[in-house]
């Protein structure tokens, strides 16, 4: 199955630039989150906002067709359900930044649990049908989920700043998505060349 997707990933080359378009604005999002940890999560509504959307517009479009494509029911419902909720949430967020900032957070905490859920079981349920442990994708994806949870609970937020919280949720998606899709369509774009 892994080959068939690889293959499908392949002719979807006018897509292939989201991929690293997501990677490179995860990587800079994480990074410049880091750099200003000092930033309260009303400060990063936006940006998360945004990414919310384009989540949202990635799932939506890119694996929803793919999962199509391979019959994988499980998935394929799954990734549509993520990109409704993605995008309504983004919008929501993004909305939401002028008016009520408790619920802006409720909002904003609410995507990072369900985008880790999310990328949890789609973990699951790829290692299921590739008959392969990827133990990193799914350690990551729980530390994903554990970041979540974390950002929303004040005790752990006065220790440890929410940017910095927020950018480890962010770099941690990041790998996931780097692990699961964007190295092995680069090493299989090699493999095509030679």
């Amino acid at each position: 199955m892994r080959k068939q997707f690889y293959r499908i990933l392949m002719g979807f080359d006018r897509l292939n630039w989201t991929l690293y378009l997501l990677n490179i604005g995860m990587l800079l999002f994480s990074i410049l989150t880091f750099m200003n940890f000092d930033k309260t999560l009303k400060d990063l509504t936006v940006a998360i906002g945004m990414l919310a959307i384009f989540k949202g517009f990635l799932s939506f479009i890119f694996f929803y067709t793919i999962q199509s494509i391979l019959n994988v029911h499980e998935i394929k419902y799954l990734y549509s359900i993520h990109a409704f909720l993605s995008i309504i949430l983004g919008i929501s967020i993004i909305y939401n930044i002028f008016s009520n900032s408790l619920l802006g957070m409720f909002l904003i905490i609410l995507w990072l649990i369900i985008d880790a859920i999310v990328q949890l079981i789609i973990v699951f349920i790829t290692a299921h049908f590739d008959r392969k442990k990827n133990y990193a994708e799914k350690i990551l994806s729980c530390l994903s989920l554990l970041l979540a949870i974390m950002i929303g609970i004040p005790f752990i937020t006065s220790f440890i700043p929410i940017a910095i919280l927020v950018g480890m949720y962010v770099l941690s998606s990041n790998m996931i998505l780097l692990l699961t899709y964007t190295i092995p369509t680069i090493k299989h774009r090699k493999t095509l060349l030679k």
